[in-house]
């Protein structure tokens, strides 16, 4: 939680990060982290069933695991968020890619063992295409703990890891 909450000092109003991990890896608990980096003291729910928590319009939180498309968002109106004044944090956000905003930023994190969540990386990513690419790549070797993170290091897609 501590490198969340400093990577939150790198965060402005309108960026919309994109949280990347399988179930129970800790993408919670990294909004949480985020959360307490912008100030926000509240408890920190994930919103599974609301689609979206507001944190003060500072933060947005989302948990796109239930819509199969971005036409689910924009039929929430979830996607006008992206252009407010807060960050948004989007878990599952692969299953609204046809409606991401150009610039995402993304965190992986993977479920080392059940008391240690690893963040793997922090990259920005450039444009939708970009993301689905990703995503492509990434989750038929999302087994393999460390060696994809690598991979990405070397070839300059890897900003942040730990």
């Amino acid at each position: 939680m501590k490198f969340a909450e400093e990577y939150a000092k790198t965060l402005k109003a309108g960026d919309v990060v994109l949280l990347d991990g399988g179930m129970g890896a800790g993408k919670t608990v990294f909004a949480k982290g985020v959360a307490r980096g912008l100030g926000i003291t509240d408890e920190i729910l994930s919103p599974t069933y609301a689609y979206m928590n507001d944190y003060y319009g500072k933060l947005y939180h989302y948990d796109c695991y239930r819509l199969e498309s971005g036409a689910g968002a924009e039929a929430l109106g979830l996607t006008d968020y992206f252009y407010g004044g807060g960050v948004c944090l989007i878990e599952w956000a692969q299953n609204i890619a046809d409606v991401l905003p150009e610039n995402c930023r993304r965190v992986a994190i993977v479920k080392v063992s059940e008391e240690e969540d690893r963040v793997l990386s922090a990259a920005l990513l450039q444009g939708r295409e970009q993301c689905k690419n990703f995503w492509r790549w990434i989750l038929p070797r999302r087994t393999s703990r460390c060696w994809h993170a690598e991979k990405r290091r070397r070839s300059g897609l890897l900003k942040t890891a730990l």
